[in-house]
């Protein structure tokens, strides 16, 4: 074989690879940019929204915990104040929800989601519908039993009745 034609052909195998090269990495790349894709509307898009439902959550919280030190100072005008923000709050979070709900996009996530808003729809709000009847009348028991059941709601592993003793009765 003449050195023409060996030098033809090994070019040839060359630019028969760096092909194969070149449309292996395009695939590669348009499978990256589909996985990008689906990651930014099922992850980042509804993250505000969620984020939302956390700060709306901790602070009910928040005006609970002021609703029973009210309760416990006797200012029952406050009680009331708080009792009525605190409604407000859930009708807000409920929209934050529903928003969230909304953007999920896997059936798998909203699943959970509806498993979790199924707990705070039964759980939750009669916590805090308790909370207010016993606090009505300061009832400290009523309103500790009441405060350690919504203990399953946080977000993180601190308790206020550890980091609030008095006010818990621990």
């Amino acid at each position: 074989m003449k050195v023409r034609v060996k030098l033809i052909v090994s070019f040839m195998i060359v630019a028969v690879l760096a092909m194969a090269v070149g449309i292996i990495g395009i695939l590669g790349m348009r499978q990256i940019d589909n996985s990008g894709s689906y990651m930014y509307e099922s992850i980042v898009v509804p993250m505000p929204e969620l984020s939302k439902v956390e700060e709306t959550l901790l602070t009910v919280r928040i005006h609970v915990r002021e609703m029973i030190i009210a309760s416990l100072t006797g200012d029952f005008t406050r009680v009331e104040t708080e009792f009525r923000y605190i409604g407000r709050l859930l009708q807000v979070l409920d929209g934050h929800m529903e928003a969230y709900r909304t953007l999920i996009t896997d059936s798998e996530v909203r699943r959970l989601f509806d498993e979790a808003k199924m707990v705070y729809e039964n759980d939750l709000t009669p916590v805090v519908l308790s909370l207010y009847a016993a606090s009505q009348t300061a009832d400290i028991v009523t309103m500790t039993e009441s405060w350690q059941h919504q203990q399953t709601f946080r977000p993180c592993g601190r308790s206020d009745h550890q980091r609030y003793p008095v006010i818990f009765g621990h």
